[in-house]
């Protein structure tokens, strides 16, 4: 009687789905828990999206030598190569610049320039832990460089490497990419070029 009983409830209980919701759940916890508690690494990484995968894990080095043609003295520049050991390449900051790589008259700007006043929030854009911007560095950068004593002319690239052109054949506006006249390339009409 009572093995009837509990038959019957059970059919009930099939039938109304709970049982089938009731042992989804049970399941759904237990895989949960042993995901929680698991130290197996590769558990975890095979239910990880590229999302959660380390972006200088997965990509391949970059290649800067098309670059490094003309812009020879960025090889060895700290700024470069910090940023080549973390898999960031000349292209993420410049874009792929294709048309200026191929002009041997070098009068076609890169993709992407920055004139002094975008240098900082440009670097923010993935070093927004940063915890002083250039202004605020005035007094470690006095200790280390005198030649600019004005905070309003300091940018993250002038404690962070030398990362500007040593010499200059042709100047473009940073801002708009023109190309400005040698007569007119003083720093103010040259897109505040540090």
């Amino acid at each position: 009687m009572m093995e009837t009983k509990m038959k019957g409830t059970l059919q009930q209980l099939v039938s109304s789905g709970v049982l089938i919701t009731l042992g989804g759940l049970l399941l759904a916890f237990l895989i949960v828990f042993a995901l929680v508690n698991s130290r197996n690494a590769v558990v975890w990484a095979s239910l990880t999206t590229d999302e959660g995968k380390s972006s200088s894990e997965e990509k391949p080095a970059p290649d800067n030598s098309p670059c490094f043609v003309c812009h020879a003295n960025f090889e060895d520049e700290s700024l470069s190569t910090r940023h080549f050991k973390a898999k960031i390449g000349c292209v993420d900051c410049h874009g792929e610049s294709l048309a200026h790589r191929s002009d041997e008259n070098n009068t076609t700007p890169p993709d992407r320039m920055y004139s002094r006043e975008d240098i900082e929030p440009a670097c923010k854009q993935c070093h927004n832990t940063h915890n002083a911007s250039a202004r605020e560095v005035v007094e470690v950068y006095l200790k280390r460089c005198r030649d600019i004593t004005d905070p309003e002319k300091l940018t993250c690239t002038n404690c962070h490497g030398r990362h500007r052109m040593n010499h200059r054949t042709i100047i473009w506006d940073k801002r708009t990419g023109k190309l400005i006249p040698a007569s007119d390339s003083s720093p103010s009409s040259s897109g505040n070029n540090p």
